[in-house]
């Protein structure tokens, strides 16, 4: 089992922002806090974490691998990403946000996976987004020029609506989108009918401005979309796919932990 994350946070700023909040302070790393959580319920996962934004050790943003089960074959890669004219202030100080691209694999009986993990630029146009995913596309391409794996799996916030440029640069270079395809959903006019945003409404599809869990520094979201993906590109076949933590999704999945919602997908055997 794999679980990516971003967004994940530590440092003493963040512990301020906690304490404001009236929440629990955090050890530096909330990935490794998830990690600790999971092995005191008997859990064992390897984990993987790659700086994202922010100020080391002041207020660190990062994005994280964690596989549960097996562990990660050697270490991590590492892909910087081009920052986009976004900054964020919190408690006063203002930090520019970069962004990443986190790469991790696994040696399995089954095959070879890379897994990639990302989070695209939020406050940022359209082009800005682009060039962030051109050059983690390059990046991608270069790891598998010397690392091939039978199987790629990309991954996390892209900050963009099915159909649009970012969404198509992807599914030109061969990306799946894992949840239109085990679902069935295809472009109708243009448009994605899988979130209530763009007429179907179907909020369960959703991934952001459907949560209850409001962010600390930037508020509600007040739009429901879809915007945290899984691609893949593969022999694998993609069994199912669900949006989880969605407070108007299905019965018991109302739970949030978040302000977005994640996204589970299944993948079985190579089809014969």
């Amino acid at each position: 089992q794999l679980v990516a994350l971003q967004e994940v946070v530590g440092g003493i700023l963040d512990n301020f922002v906690a304490d404001r909040l009236g929440g629990e302070p955090v050890d530096g790393n909330t990935a490794r806090e998830l990690r600790d959580l999971l092995r005191d319920r008997g859990v064992q996962c390897d984990l993987r974490t790659a700086f994202s934004s922010g100020v080391p050790a002041l207020y660190e943003v990062a994005n994280a691998n964690l596989v549960c089960g097996c562990q990660f074959t050697g270490n991590k890669l590492v892909r910087l990403l081009t920052p986009a004219s976004e900054g964020l202030t919190v408690a006063g100080v203002t930090v520019e946000l970069t962004r990443s691209v986190l790469m991790t694999r696994l040696d399995t009986e089954s095959g070879s996976f890379n897994i990639y993990n990302t989070h695209l630029c939020s406050l940022c146009n359209q082009q800005e987004r682009l060039r962030q995913i051109r050059e983690a596309l390059n990046f991608i391409s270069e790891v598998e020029s010397f690392v091939p794996a039978d199987h790629i799996i990309f991954l996390g916030d892209f900050n963009s609506l099915m159909g649009d440029q970012v969404y198509g640069r992807l599914t030109s270079n061969g990306f799946i989108d894992t949840y239109a395809e085990a679902t069935g959903i295809s472009l109708q006019n243009g448009i994605d009918p899988s979130c209530s945003l763009l007429g179907s409404g179907n909020t369960q599809s959703c991934t952001i401005g459907v949560s209850q869990v409001i962010d600390p520094v930037l508020g509600p979201a007040t739009l429901p979309v879809r915007i945290d993906y899984i691609f893949d590109k593969g022999p694998w076949t993609i069994v199912d796919s669900l949006v989880v933590f969605n407070p108007l999704a299905a019965a018991g999945q109302g739970q949030s932990v978040s302000d977005h919602s994640a996204v589970i997908s299944s993948f079985g055997p190579a089809s014969p």
